[in-house]
């Protein structure tokens, strides 16, 4: 066990996160109180001929421990549509203990997951089993983000390398991979939101149906028997379309001849405009389809993921992660493909941090009180200050001992040179 650097990151303002719901779409979002499921629902009372008499429902006789069992596999639609059958069974629902645990450790996720209506294909057990475990489900580190199209955990670096965390829109996906309807329908899809996605803070303006993009290459397999002649299916049909629109075009050319020849012989004296009793032919219009770039899908990647915190269930506590402030800007911070930077952003648990101080050798070449280590200090704050200047993600930094305990960092051996820290934000 050693002491060190270290910070925490709100990365949510690189992805999906309440401050880019629309209140105009999510009307009910209230900050600081409980979300609800369907507050439409809220005041429920018997159709007029029922008054005065008990709703009975045929959920209302079946065992409490077998309601609560089917409650948790189902999808938040149907969820939130049971909790209108009566109001025994709104009661229940909304009293529901992984429900309420939900509700107050993972209050923004559900929020997010309404506003991008992906709660048709996302139960409560899913949730739960992702905020009581910490991993990412394709590397085994630790994973503070959450993949919506397929409710899993995963880390910054998979988030940006792996296509199995990728996503791309409806429209392309129905194109590039010649998915026919019932294909579309059967895949889980997602509402973007506008706002500013990626390190890059790409700014996006619209909001469209997205897809996973493993999903596609499965239905597409599925539907064609493999992905390549899935590729090759929508390269007839967009020749099938550039055909349609040449020969459209044509038409148009023909028609706008037609009508300056009519102009000419029945109008010779008009001078500009043309004659209200004649029509001017509408110039068709192209597909629109844009060959898929690999910037775009890193752009779209960001577009389906949201900080997920995660719960410690031995000690009931919510655990936030931090990342080593050595293994970040004691290099130059940059968001390149390099082997020696595969550990950006990497996230501990706040158990695991004096355990990577023991083995990191950034760490411990920061840490001390020898002219070296004091300038490659002083090197990393710079680097520090000026990833938060041109734009990086706020953060607060601490001094972490063997133990796990955060402190200010002027309580550090080298805490002279925070100062400089201090001097540099302050310019």
């Amino acid at each position: 066990m050693a002491s060190g650097y270290a910070f925490k990151a709100p990365l949510g303002s690189l992805m999906l996160s309440p401050a880019k719901i629309q209140y105009a779409r999510c009307d009910h979002f209230v900050p600081n109180k409980p979300y609800n499921l369907l507050p439409r629902d809220k005041d429920f009372e018997p159709k007029a001929k029922d008054r005065g008499a008990p709703v009975v429902c045929a959920l209302d006789q079946l065992p409490l421990e077998l309601l609560e069992n089917v409650f948790m596999h189902l999808d938040l639609v149907s969820l939130a549509a049971a909790r209108g059958v009566s109001p025994v069974i709104r009661e229940f629902i909304d009293n529901l203990p992984v429900w309420k645990h939900l509700n107050k450790h993972a209050k923004d996720i559900l929020e997010i997951i309404h506003a991008t209506k992906a709660c048709a294909f996302i139960t409560l057990n899913d949730l739960l089993m992702e905020l009581h475990q910490p991993y990412c489900r394709n590397c085994g580190k630790i994973g503070p983000f959450l993949f919506l199209p397929t409710c899993s955990r995963c880390c910054f670096d998979c988030l940006q390398d792996n296509p199995q965390f990728t996503l791309m829109p409806l429209f392309h996906a129905e194109i590039n991979y010649a998915l026919s309807r019932q294909s579309i329908n059967a895949l889980p899809k997602l509402r973007s939101l506008t706002g500013e996605y990626d390190i890059a803070t790409t700014r996006v303006t619209w909001d469209k149906w997205m897809v996973s993009y493993q999903a596609v290459l499965k239905a597409a397999t599925q539907e064609h028997g493999s992905v390549a002649k899935a590729i090759q299916a929508s390269e007839v049909q967009r020749q099938d379309r550039e055909k349609a629109y040449h020969d459209a075009i044509a038409k148009w050319v023909t028609k706008m001849a037609e009508r300056r020849d009519e102009i000419a012989s029945n109008y010779p004296f008009a001078l500009s405009g043309s004659p209200p009793s004649l029509h001017k032919p509408r110039r068709p219009r192209g597909s629109g389809v844009q060959p898929l770039r690999p910037e775009d899908f890193r752009r779209w990647r960001f577009m389906g993921v949201a900080e997920l915190p995660y719960y410690n269930v031995k000690s009931k506590s919510v655990e936030v992660p931090m990342y080593c402030f050595a293994c970040n800007f004691h290099l130059k911070p940059t968001i390149n493909f390099c082997p020696h930077l595969r550990r950006f952003y990497e996230a501990f648990l706040p158990s695991q941090v004096p355990g990577h101080f023991a083995k990191c050798i950034s760490a411990k070449s920061i840490l001390g009180n020898d002219n070296a280590k004091r300038e490659n200090l002083r090197e990393a704050i710079k680097n520090y200050v000026e990833y938060k200047s041109w734009g990086g993600i706020p953060s607060s930094h601490f001094f972490v001992t063997e133990k796990g305990k955060l402190e200010d960092v002027q309580k550090a051996e080298s805490c002279s040179e925070w100062k400089l820290f201090d001097k540099l934000t302050k310019a």
